[in-house]
């Protein structure tokens, strides 16, 4: 499948995208999407092939864990083994936004997500594609920052008002490498002006 990108200006007009969206990351594909701080490269959270393929096309090392992205609170019970009082409050007060917490995971969370560690980090991000993706998907998203490693992105890019959804990402690494040359001095904005 070629990677398409779905404009989803208004959630309730363009729901049909975000559940072809969905479908892709339900089926085991990825999905960029915009979160209030950076755009991320999605899979199912719970699926662990998935998750590999997402390390392996983004030449991200296996040590370093992926932080899971949930639409609602009650989501959170199956993916950790305790909430405690004091992640509750830091829950009421600031999500959904850009606050990560991590707990104790629970055994449906795979080894590939958290670099086998016993511990998952998880977050409710407060852009509103992102939330309609992930609560119309069904499944957390575990997402990684869409640039290539080991590079970093050198200008801001206004990912709060963005209104796009790139799916599938198939064979991404060698997408980014055939389309630009990678290095310090590109941005996110640039990687993103050549996928559109």
């Amino acid at each position: 499948m070629k990677t398409r990108v779905l404009k989803v200006n208004d959630l309730d007009k363009n729901i049909s995208k975000i559940r072809e969206a969905a479908e892709v990351l339900r089926k085991g594909g990825f999905v960029a999407f915009p979160t209030e701080t950076v755009y991320g490269l999605g899979a199912n959270a719970l699926d662990a092939d998935a998750v590999r393929k997402i390390f392996e096309a983004k030449g991200r090392p296996a040590d370093n864990p992926l932080i899971v992205h949930v639409s609602d609170v009650e989501e959170i019970k199956k993916l950790v083994k305790e909430i405690p009082d004091s992640a509750r409050k830091l829950i009421d007060r600031f999500w959904p936004g850009p606050l990560t917490l991590v707990f104790k995971k629970s055994e449906i969370v795979p080894d590939v997500v958290t670099a086998r560690l016993n511990s998952v980090a998880i977050r409710m991000p407060s852009h509103p594609i992102a939330l309609a993706l992930i609560k119309e998907a069904g499944v957390p998203i575990a997402p990684t920052i869409l640039i290539i490693f080991p590079y970093c992105i050198s200008e801001k890019f206004d990912v709060a008002n963005a209104k796009e959804i790139i799916i599938p990402m198939k064979v991404i690494s060698n997408f980014f490498r055939r389309v630009i040359n990678p290095s310090p001095a590109n941005s996110m904005k640039i990687l993103l002006l050549e996928i559109l």
